[in-house]
């Protein structure tokens, strides 16, 4: 049976933000619930880095020397290893996403040759196979075109009776188009 002791504690200096608060009870490290979670995300994203980093440099971007509070300011692995946690610099928002778009990991381009054209072109993708949405659409009519082809080869009889019916129902509007024509000379 666990024994909780509540009671007057002295004060401790929170070990995420360093604020001087009253604990609650005796193993009480942080002052409120959103300091456990940021030390917690460190711990788990960071290796604990990121507020040693700040500690040492304070929340200053190491590339463009901006000044931002704790959501301006974010730790960056500088090998695009998220388990290397000895090599981290701290970076604002907007040089950080420069530094993952314009990073080393990102995949090279690949030159191609369009199906459907034959252009050369350039992409990122694995699995490009056009140089444009013309061109892919152009593909998927050839190809749906193609299917349909086979289809009437595969099956005469099938394509013999929707003719019928076509030409049934061609002969049926006829005739009901004379029967309204008719209807109307009669009339006037």
């Amino acid at each position: 049976m666990k024994i909780l002791v509540e009671g007057n504690f002295e004060n401790r200096k929170c070990v995420q933000c360093g604020t001087e608060f009253e604990p609650k009870r005796r193993k009480h490290i942080f002052c409120s619930k959103v300091c456990a979670n940021r030390s917690s995300k460190d711990k788990t994203r960071h290796g604990k880095q990121r507020e040693k980093l700040i500690s040492e440099n304070g929340r200053v971007c190491s590339k463009c020397g901006k000044i931002g509070n704790r959501f301006e300011i974010v730790a960056h692995h500088t090998t695009f290893d998220n388990k290397d946690h000895k090599k981290q610099k701290l970076l604002c928002r907007s040089c950080h996403a420069k530094e993952h778009k314009l990073g080393e990991a990102r995949i090279p381009l690949k030159t191609l040759t369009c199906e459907v054209c034959g252009v050369e072109f350039s992409v990122r993708a694995h699995r490009a196979k056009y140089c444009s949405r013309k061109c892919r659409t152009a593909s998927t009519a050839e190809k749906n075109r193609e299917r349909v082809r086979r289809w009437k080869k595969n099956n005469p009889e099938r394509v013999k009776a929707n003719k019928r019916k076509y030409y049934i129902k061609k002969k049926q509007f006829k005739a009901w188009d004379k029967f309204i024509d008719n209807l109307f000379l009669a009339n006037n």
